[in-house]
Formats: C-alpha cells, sequence, structure tokens
C-alpha cells in the first residue's frame, strides 16, 4: 500500500505541499500549516512499519523530546509533533537551501573559511547540546544544513540518534550511527561516552569539507571500524596541498583515539579552525630560517610573534606621531587665533578693519579641526595595538 502523501493533503492539520526528501523509514514533506506561523514547515512522517517498531519509535519520539528541548539559532527547531492514524510525525523548522553533503556534490572541496564557518556555527550548536548533557552521535555533512536565502544560517539537524550523555555507552547503542564519521570510544563495549565523541565527528566533518571526502573513505562497516580504531590519522594537506598547513595540526588533535588528547569542547575545535583558516604571515626569510632548523612548536610561535611585536611598534610609533603632530597643529592654532585676537584690537579703523582678522580665524579653525580629527582617528588605533603589544610581551611560552 502506498502510503506516500499527494501535494494538497491534508495530514494532522498541515496541507502537504512537496515531497523534499525520503528514507527507508519514512519520508520529509514540505507543507503549510493552515492555521499558524511559519507558512512551511519541514513534516517528517514515519511510515505505518517504522511507526510500529518499538526501537524506531523510541528513537522518533526522543527525537521530538530533545528537539524540544533545545532552543539555540543553528539547531532546527520543532513545532510539534503527535501521531496521526497510526504514522508518528514531527513539524518542523523549513530550511531553503540543501545540506552539505549535497554542496559538496558541486565543488572538490569547500573553502577553508567557509568551512570552518560552518565547523564554528555547528560546534556552537553541539556544546549547546552538551551542556544539557545531550550528545547527537550521528554529526555529519548530511545533518548539516545550509540555508540559501538569507540570513544564511547554517544549522544542525537530526536528533534521531541523540542521548543523553549521562546513559551513554556504547553497550546501549550497538552499532548506531554513520561509521565514516564514529568515534572510536563509541566501538568500545561498555566504553563511557561524552561530548568529546562528537567533537570526533565534528573532526571527520571538518577533513570532509575540506578535502571532499571522509578521511577513512569506502569500505564496509567492519573496514571502517577498524580504520578509526587503528589507522594513521589522515592528513588532510596530504589530500588537498592547497589547505594551509595548520590544518593538519587541527585535524590530528580533532581525530586522536583517546578523547583525552582530542579538543575538550566543539567551540575549541572550531576556534582551532578558524586560527588555521587565517595563518599569520611569516617573513621569507624567518620562515626559510625555521624550516632549516629544527625547532619546537614554542619556538615557532615565539618567533612569529616576534615578528607581530616589530609590526605593532612600526605602526604604534606611527600612529604616536600622528597624535604629537595634531598637538602641535592644536597648539599652533591656538597661538594664531590669540595673536588674531591682540592684532585685531589693534588694527586702524575703517572698513577693511576686519578682513585680516577674519582669514587668520578662518586658518586657524581649519587647523583646529584638522588637529582634532588626526587625534580622534589615530588614539584608538594607538590603544588597541598597545594593548595586544602588552598581551604578547607578558605570554608565556615555556619550552
Amino acid at each position: 500500500m502506498d502510503q506516500t502523501l499527494r501535494p494538497g493533503e491534508i495530514f494532522a492539520g498541515y496541507r502537504v505541499v512537496e515531497e523534499i526528501g525520503s528514507g527507508g523509514h519514512g519520508v520529509v514533506y514540505r507543507a503549510r500549516n493552515r492555521e499558524y506561523k511559519p507558512a512551511f514547515v519541514a513534516l517528517k512522517v514515519l511510515n505505518e512499519a517504522a511507526s510500529k517498531d518499538p526501537e524506531l519509535r523510541r528513537r522518533f519520539t526522543r527525537e521530538a523530546k530533545i528537539l524540544a528541548d533545545l532552543n539555540h539559532p543553528n539547531i532546527v527547531r520543532i513545532f510539534d509533533s503527535g501521531d496521526e492514524g497510526g504514522r508518528l510525525w514531527i513539524a518542523m523548522e523549513y530550511i531553503v537551501g540543501s545540506d552539505a553533503t549535497k554542496a559538496l556534490k558541486t565543488t572538490a572541496a569547500i573553502p577553508p573559511n567557509e568551512a570552518a564557518r560552518i565547523i564554528t556555527a555547528i560546534g556552537s550548536a553541539l556544546d549547546h547540546a552538551h551542556d544539557i548533557m545531550v550528545l547527537h552521535r550521528d554529526v555529519k555533512p548530511s545533518n548539516i544544513l545550509l540555508e540559501s536565502v538569507r540570513p544564511y544560517r547554517t544549522m544542525l539537524s537530526d536528533f534521531g540518534i541523540a542521548r543523553n550523555m549521562a546513559s551513554e555507552t556504547t553497550a546501549t547503542i550497538g552499532t548506531v550511527a554513520t561509521f565514516q564519521y564514529i568515534a572510536p570510544e563509541r566501538l568500545d563495549p561498555g566504553a563511557n561516552v561524552d561530548q568529546r565523541a562528537d567533537v570526533y565527528s565534528l573532526g571527520c566533518t571538518l577533513y570532509h569539507l575540506l578535502t571532499g571526502h571522509p578521511p577513512f573513505p569506502g569500505g564496509d562497516a567492519v573496514q571502517l571500524g577498524l580504520a578509526h580504531l587503528n589507522a594513521s590519522i589522515p592528513i588532510p594537506t596530504s589530500a588537498n596541498p592547497s589547505l594551509p598547513k595548520a590544518f593538519d595540526d587541527v585535524i590530528v588533535n580533532a581525530l586522536a583515539k583517546s578523547p583525552h588528547a582530542r579538543y575538550e569542547s566543539c567551540g575549541a575545535l572550531a576556534r582551532a579552525a578558524n586560527r588555521a583558516a587565517r595563518p599569520k604571515r611569516v617573513d621569507p626569510y624567518l620562515a626559510h630560517q625555521l624550516l632549516k632548523s629544527n625547532v619546537q612548536a614554542w619556538e615557532v610561535q615565539s618567533a612569529l610573534d616576534v615578528g607581530r611585536i616589530e609590526y605593532l611598534e612600526r605602526n604604534l610609533h606611527r600612529e604616536i606621531r600622528k597624535i604629537r603632530q595634531a598637538a602641535l597643529i592644536f597648539a599652533g592654532a591656538l597661538i594664531i587665533g590669540g595673536i588674531d585676537l591682540f592684532t585685531w584690537g589693534l588694527w586702524p579703523a575703517g572698513e577693511l578693519r576686519s578682513v585680516p582678522p577674519v582669514a587668520v580665524a578662518v586658518t586657524a579653525g581649519i587647523m583646529f579641526l584638522t588637529s582634532l580629527n588626526e587625534a580622534f582617528e589615530a588614539t584608538p588605533s594607538a590603544r588597541r595595538m598597545s594593548r595586544e603589544l602588552k598581551g604578547l610581551r607578558e605570554r608565556d611560552y615555556g619550552p
């Protein structure tokens, strides 16, 4: 029996507009609510067989409950849920656009800055879920929605296999997940799993965005599981040489086999990705010297900061000179103005008496305004550079 809803058909108070996605257990429709805003929703409907399956039913109702508890600008909102004629359904926020998997089909890889922006939005959403003890457990590109109209949001969806962190062990989840992005500890029977499992999956997703393929592509579930447990961590610049080298360290940390070696939060991973996407410029001679020598990471950072300090010092001196020049012009304007007033009193009476003093006053006024403008422009910049210099000089690199 065909259970597909047709355009114009009414289901649970929603008028179906079109089908926008389908899977083995149900269909997602774009539908219109005839009574309430927003005008369109994403209506997710399980088929009758799936609605009768106890495990699928638990997962579906769990997703509805979790989404109702989450309130974050980068998590798809839920409006309503229920059971209509033996079929479970959820009405969710409708996002105009596509998912990250479809975006990757149109390009070899996502540009680093855009990938970092996506990871930042999803990392913020995941940290919010973790704050209320919810693990997503299925972070992957197809669960990241990219809005194609303003405000161009990036949204996290599909909490169907999410679980409370306190009850999360691999013994309770079996093999429910997408194996290309699953954390190694989730394959270890009885292991306690925390938010760093989602950090690992987000790291796999970042790798996929940057290179165009998952970190361990191909193979069946067993092969993928063994790769996550035992294989060397792939280096993104080996797959995409155009990437900044800093992304190698980001992926190595995010995909560490041990949760204790990973970033503590998805936000920390996102911040590292943003730093990698916008690396500091290094003097070519300095870079050459660093490549020739066997230096430690703290030494490299120290050298980079030395170059930054020199740059800030040069520019700070320039801004200070501007402020001093403005002060001199200001003083000059006051002196000229004073002389103008004095000479005006000595000028012979007559119809031309006011002409020279007025001309001088206008000149002094222009000088006065110019000095104020220079001072207002230079002072905030000088303060900002001074603060950054202070922080760099006080940094402890420690070998």
